[in-house]
């Protein structure tokens, strides 16, 4: 899943938006392999690349990993608040973070239900 979350916060004339795009963490019910993990770097690195044209400035220093980010906030999932305390940590006005998830058999599915929430700053 693909989530991007707002981090409610006044909007000043000049200033852009912040986006800060977390790396793709592979889930698996079982080992991490290579291919899903290559996978998920592809798709995080195409994503980044696509959102430096887009209508938010990338968040200073927010080029880190979904999972690194939930061990150091002690995150078990990506609780709202959770997302929401790295949000801050970046400065960000939104936050993009999801997951790639190996299916049944090689398939590799990619869940992409994106949702927007208001939060408080």
């Amino acid at each position: 899943m693909i989530h991007p979350y707002y981090r409610g916060q006044d909007v000043y004339v000049g200033r852009s938006e912040t986006i800060a795009i977390l790396g793709l963490e592979v889930v698996a019910n079982g080992p991490i392999d290579e291919a899903s993990t290559r996978v998920a770097s592809q798709l995080t690195d195409a994503i980044r690349g696509r959102a430096a044209n887009g209508p938010y400035a990338i968040a200073p220093n927010s080029n880190a990993e979904l999972i690194d980010e939930k061990v150091m906030h002690s995150c078990d999932d990506e609780r709202e608040a959770c997302m929401r305390a790295i949000g801050r940590r970046f400065h960000a006005d939104h936050l993009l973070f999801g997951h790639v998830e190996r299916s049944r058999g090689e398939a590799i599915k990619r869940r992409s239900n994106c949702s927007m929430s208001a939060t408080a700053g």
